[in-house]
């Protein structure tokens, strides 16, 4: 079995700006290419990343159950996009360093034998230095061309 990944990186910026970037309307729709995400952040409560499908209706890319949310601390969730025989956790802790953010985010559960697990580990790593370079940069990486 493979290790679980862990993703950190420093952020210049506030837990609290990092935080909105991750979980607010407009952070979401520029660090996931227009998508938005539907929750109440309350533990129990269901969450979705939904987008414009191309054809005038709606596509949902991920979705799962929020776990535990504490702003601007710790956003835990499952994690399916392999179907309901892949339920992993999503883990997002924020850590003030000096003038900074160190944003912890662990994968716990990967299945190996998740067709989506090569897929996943690789967006993280996109997502995430998206997300980086539009708290600093105030525009996310373009990795589409």
């Amino acid at each position: 079995m493979q290790p679980d990944p862990v993703y950190i990186f420093y952020m210049g910026a506030t837990p609290e700006k990092v935080w909105e970037a991750i979980t607010g309307a407009e952070g979401v729709r520029k660090m996931f290419f227009g998508a938005r995400l539907e929750t109440s952040f309350e533990a129990g409560s269901s969450y979705r990343y939904v987008g414009d499908d191309g054809q005038g209706g709606e596509i949902v890319y991920l979705a799962g159950m929020i776990l535990e949310c504490e702003p601007p601390r710790i956003l835990r969730t499952t994690y399916s996009p392999g179907g309901e025989s892949f339920v992993s956790e999503l883990v997002y802790e924020l850590e003030p360093v000096a003038a900074c953010t160190k944003l912890t985010v662990k994968h716990i559960g990967l299945n190996d034998d998740d067709p989506t697990r090569q897929h996943s580990v690789e967006g993280t790593w996109k997502l995430l230095s998206r997300l980086k370079s539009m708290i600093e940069t105030g525009e996310p990486l373009n990795l589409r061309g």
